[in-house]
Order: C-alpha cells, then sequence, then structure tokens
C-alpha cells in the first residue's frame, strides 16, 4: 500500500527506476509489441531523429532510456515514436493522448471473441464471404499448388488482377499482375511463381499471424482490380487511392473514428502510409480534407495536389455521405463481437463505393501523425460504451 501511494506521488523516480532495472537486466534484447526487438527499434529511431548521439555516448544512453520509458508508460513502440513525427525528449506528459498500436489491441483483446473477430478480418478471403455483396467484384482463394485450376479459369476471366497474402497488411507482398506480364512467362510459370512468392512472405508476419495460419485460412488471394473514379485517379493513377475510415459499434451505435484519405506516389502500386502513400484527415461530418498531406515514412509534406497548385485543404471526397452510409452498414452486418473495425473503401465511377478490405488491427498512428492530435481519450470513451 506504502509502495502504491509513493508511486502516485513521485511518478518519475519510479519510472526511472524500472526503465534502468530493466537496461541493466538485459531488456533491450527482447521483443516489444509487434515481434520487434527493442534495441534494434530504438537504433533506427536515434539513426532518423538524433544521428549526432551514436558519437555522444550520454547522449545516447538519455535517448535509450527515454525511448523505453515512453514505450512503458503509452505503449509507443520506437518505430510508432517516429511514424507519429514526434520529437525527441517532448514530455510524456504532452503526449499521453497518443493511442499506442500495443493499447489499443489490448483494449479490443479484453472483449469476448476477439481472436474471432481478429481471424475474421485478418483471413482476406474469409472476411470477403462474410461481405461480399460491398466488394463488387471477383475474388478467388488460392489454398495450394492444387488450386492450379482454379488459377487458372481465373484468369481467362481477368487479364489483370491483383495478389495479396491472404494473413499480411499494410500493403506487405501485394503484387498488380497485368496482361502483358502474363503473356510474357506464361499462366503456368506465373502461378508457380506467385506460390513461390507467397511462401517468402512466411515469415514477415508477426505472433498474431498464428491464428490465422492456424485457422486454415487460404495462402493468398487474386482479385480483381478496382478501376477508380476519375476523380481519384487525379491523385496517383499508378495506385488505388482509398479512404481508412475506422467504426466504432457502441451501444448507441456505429461511429466513424478518424477517418483519412491515402494516395500512393508516382508509379506506386499501393496508397499505403507504411510504404510511403501520403495521407490526409477528413472531416467525419462533410468529408472536407483538413490537413495537408504527409508521408509518415520521412515526414515529406506536400500542400497542394500532385500536378496543380490547387491547395489540398478544402478538397471534398467525392459522396461523401454515402460512404457514411454504407461503411455502418457493412460494419452493422458483422457478429456483434466485431467491435471495431479499420475498414478501407475505394471510389468508382460505376459501381460507386466499393469495399477493399477491413482491419481489426488498423493502428490509429497515421491519422495522429497526420493530424498531431492524439486519439487516446475519444477512443477510450467509445471503447468504454461497447456492448
Amino acid at each position: 500500500m506504502i509502495r502504491k501511494v509513493l508511486k502516485m506521488i513521485f511518478p518519475s523516480f519510479f519510472l526511472k527506476r524500472r526503465v534502468e532495472n530493466f537496461i541493466k537486466k538485459g531488456g533491450l534484447n527482447d521483443k516489444i509489441w509487434g515481434e520487434k526487438v527493442f534495441h534494434i527499434e530504438i537504433k533506427k529511431a536515434m539513426e532518423r531523429l538524433l544521428p549526432e548521439a551514436k558519437n555522444d555516448s550520454k547522449q545516447y544512453d538519455r535517448f535509450v532510456k527515454y525511448l523505453v520509458a515512453v514505450y512503458f508508460e503509452l505503449g509507443i513502440t520506437p518505430s510508432e515514436f517516429l511514424l507519429l513525427q514526434l520529437k525527441p525528449f517532448i514530455p510524456i506528459n504532452s503526449i499521453r493522448d497518443f493511442l499506442s498500436q500495443k493499447d489499443k489491441d489490448l483494449m479490443l483483446m479484453a472483449k469476448e471473441r476477439w481472436q474471432d473477430a481478429y481471424v475474421d478480418s485478418e483471413d482476406k478471403m474469409l472476411f470477403y464471404s462474410m461481405t461480399k455483396p460491398y466488394f463488387k467484384r471477383e475474388i478467388c482463394a488460392i489454398y495450394g499448388a492444387e488450386d492450379k485450376d482454379i488459377f487458372l479459369d481465373f484468369c481467362k476471366r481477368h487479364k489483370n488482377f491483383i495478389f495479396k497474402p491472404s494473413f499480411l497488411c499494410a500493403g506487405e507482398g501485394v503484387r498488380i499482375i497485368r496482361e502483358e506480364y502474363i503473356n510474357s512467362v506464361g499462366v503456368d510459370n506465373l502461378f508457380n511463381e506467385l506460390i513461390e512468392s507467397f511462401k517468402n512472405t512466411l515469415g514477415s508476419g508477426n505472433w498474431f499471424d498464428h491464428l490465422i495460419s492456424s485457422s486454415g485460412g487460404a495462402n493468398f488471394i487474386i482479385e480483381e482490380l478496382i478501376e477508380q473514379s476519375e476523380n481519384m485517379s487525379e491523385w496517383n493513377v499508378s495506385s488505388v487511392n482509398s479512404i481508412r475510415i475506422p467504426t466504432i459499434r457502441t451501444k448507441s451505435g456505429i461511429y466513424p473514428f478518424r477517418p483519412f484519405f491515402r494516395f500512393g506516389i508516382k508509379g506506386g502500386v499501393v496508397d499505403n502510409s507504411h510504404f510511403g502513400g501520403y495521407a490526409v484527415c477528413i472531416d467525419e461530418e462533410t468529408g472536407v480534407l483538413l490537413t495537408d498531406a504527409l508521408r509518415i515514412v520521412d515526414g515529406d509534406v506536400l500542400r497542394t495536389k500532385p500536378g496543380t497548385d490547387i491547395p489540398i485543404k478544402g478538397q471534398v471526397i467525392p459522396d461523401w455521405r454515402a460512404l457514411l452510409d454504407l461503411v455502418k452498414e457493412v460494419h452493422s452486418s458483422l457478429p456483434e463481437y466485431h467491435h471495431y473495425m479499420a475498414f478501407d473503401f475505394a471510389h468508382t465511377d460505376n459501381k460507386g463505393w466499393v469495399l477493399i478490405e477491413g482491419n481489426w488491427g488498423g493502428a490509429a498512428d497515421v491519422a495522429q501523425a497526420v493530424s498531431g492530435l492524439g486519439c487516446r481519450s475519444d477512443f477510450n470513451r467509445l471503447m468504454m460504451n461497447t456492448k
């Protein structure tokens, strides 16, 4: 009891001791949330944020202790610290409202049947089977070499398609296959190539992936390409530019939570922010773009629409009200144990909004980085009101 009181009165003292003991016992060799090794993550953050520290042992030790303290207090890993565009030695109390992936995941994992919710969404083919009417395109599952005939039939119907490992996220392993490439290598060789490509991704995931691999899910999926609207193509023609719109199912309804718009870089296949795409925050009510575009991997900022002098702030996402209604409908169609879901949608000229995928693990780092505003208190408030 006395120790608890002292920790409340002198929190910084006890945090300092905890950090020092952790480092002394070799804790920097441990894996942190996301299955990354602590000292390797710290080194990457150091190289980007404080490169001069490698020649200054005191500053180096100070920054190591600071990043460990941030992780202990807020669950923010060194990688997240980078992506959130935070500055070295910023007072921890000033960033307490930033929500980490760890704390978001732990709150979801406190809910009943969270494992089912995770598998439902992260197994891409399973999620497609649950929400098929909203995809508005064909998707096929490939479980292994025995599905070659399914692959060949799909290729007869679709000369261009996209390949996705079933259990990875953030655009990892995604490839667009064009008719020209199929003709150059041959469809049989392409199938073997994709099987090998899938095998090369097996070591890429984290411990959550064991839930997928043990569930009997497909190895990878192939899906008909989305033909995005002319409006969306204007941002970048080589990628499908999408809306990430998380929703939370509460006792009083389904609420959108910190949506943002993503567009890829010239020549890039994916718009994902973690693979070099740009992100812009969206007003939840109106669909108006609220911020400049930020590339979180390096902090680059765009203030005008690519190839134009038009300010990004103030641009409006087309058919926004229709998207709000649709995302609530999609979330409502899922079992009630789906309390949180981060949906990705693309806009088309002939089909309206089409669903790309849904993610249980969708992080909050991008919206927080772009806006510069934490969302922990808002997220906690909504999650406390879930069933």
